[in-house]
């Protein structure tokens, strides 16, 4: 395991959480298969680079013999999850007779620029106290 695959990163606007095979942006969360997330993540550890079909075999699916369609079908979800339309991707490209190249650029994020679990859930209920508490059109509740 590498150390992207233990960290958070972004991925242009996404956040991607690969300790909880999540991907989010604004307040939506995507969770992916692990094996999805490890694609991801091989091909954000090789950004811009053109990564073989054979080389993501390899790595995410190491001692286990799968076709290219399993990875095919892998990139595809992957697609579907960041709203990619087909023949118009913006975050994977398929390098024909190549492999796939991510397009995004690859943010670390370090434990300092994020919150606490516990506090976000803390400020999440705080507003949501708040929201109630307050009186609606001026009329109490």
């Amino acid at each position: 395991m590498t150390f992207l695959m233990l960290s958070d990163f972004e991925l242009g606007a996404w956040r991607v959480r690969p300790q909880l095979n999540s991907i989010s942006w604004d307040a939506h969360t995507i969770r992916v298969e692990p094996k999805m997330m490890q694609v991801l993540v091989f091909l954000a550890q090789h950004p811009g680079e053109v990564v073989s079909k054979e080389r993501l075999v390899q790595e995410v699916w190491r001692d286990t013999f799968v076709t290219d369609d399993v990875l095919v079908r892998c990139v595809s979800e992957l697609r579907k999850a960041f709203g990619d339309k087909p023949g118009q991707s913006a975050v994977i490209e398929t390098i024909p007779k190549k492999g796939y190249r991510l397009l995004l650029p690859v943010a670390m994020v370090s434990r300092r620029d994020r919150p606490p679990d516990w506090l976000r859930r803390f400020h999440s209920c705080s507003a949501i106290r708040k929201c109630r508490s307050r009186p609606r059109d001026g009329v109490p509740e």
